[in-house]
């Protein structure tokens, strides 16, 4: 099973911060990146990365452990790059290189893996029923919003996550057992991937439903109660004042 994805318990202070506070960093951070010009970026996942190695979290095994998101990021950066007009540093044959597309490219790429880490940070820091109930409190002054159904929704899908990642893994080693990836058509290694996959993850939906069901689970229940301390406060504050400096000076 991979546990890269998966709560990490350690002493620090990203582990203590509060649940809830922590959700609205981490989704300030989110939205402060898609503003950021290509500087402030570098600074934002700096100290994204810094903050993983603090943690003690094993960010080298996690990159390796998403190295379809990365090859995902690598197209997007390239598609920008050949795609973006703008004034020629580069040419050959009918590919032209534009400064504007390497800067578009580059701002896409760390936008969407500096969110990709933060939801690392979140994940792996913060266990699951503590997620649950954040939500679950930041939700009910919310009106007409179920926010028991849509924490326990979350809830899932997080702890989905490490298995669908597992999955990944072990289809991918068995088609490797098979020579599959000896093929030269892309699309059939895909499709012999992505279909098994796809199964998988709906078996694991289905027992895990039939299992809440045979233990009468009802999202209707008490839930858990969390407190913040001063801490808390100062530590988001930092982290909001942050993100509004990197705005002003993108």
């Amino acid at each position: 099973m991979n546990r890269t994805f998966k709560y990490h318990y350690r002493n620090t202070g990203i582990h203590k911060f509060d649940p809830r506070f922590k959700l609205i960093t981490i989704a300030a951070l989110c939205i402060t990146a898609s503003y950021l010009q290509l500087l402030p970026l570098i600074i934002l996942l700096s100290m994204i990365t810094g903050i993983i190695k603090k943690s003690g979290l094993p960010l080298i095994k996690a990159l390796k452990d998403i190295k379809p998101f990365i090859i995902f990021l690598l197209f997007v950066f390239i598609v920008r790059l050949l795609t973006t007009e703008g004034e020629i540093i580069f040419k050959i044959a009918f590919i032209s290189i534009t400064a504007k597309g390497i800067n578009e490219g580059a701002k896409i790429v760390l936008k969407l893996f500096s969110v990709m880490l933060a939801g690392y940070i979140l994940i792996a820091t913060t266990e699951t029923f503590k997620i649950k109930a954040a939500i679950e409190n930041l939700l009910k002054p919310v009106p007409f919003v179920p926010e028991k159904i849509i924490s326990t929704m979350l809830g899932l899908l997080i702890r989905f996550i490490p298995l669908i990642i597992f999955a990944v893994k072990e289809t991918d080693s068995a088609q490797k057992a098979r020579f599959v990836d000896n093929r030269k058509n892309p699309v059939y290694r895909i499709k012999r991937l992505i279909i098994p996959v796809i199964f998988k993850i709906i078996n694991t939906a289905d027992n895990l439903a039939i299992a809440m069901e045979a233990r009468g689970y009802n999202e209707d229940r008490t839930g858990r109660k969390l407190t913040a301390n001063k801490t808390d406060w100062i530590k988001m504050f930092i982290g909001l004042t942050i993100f509004i400096i990197l705005i002003c000076f993108s």
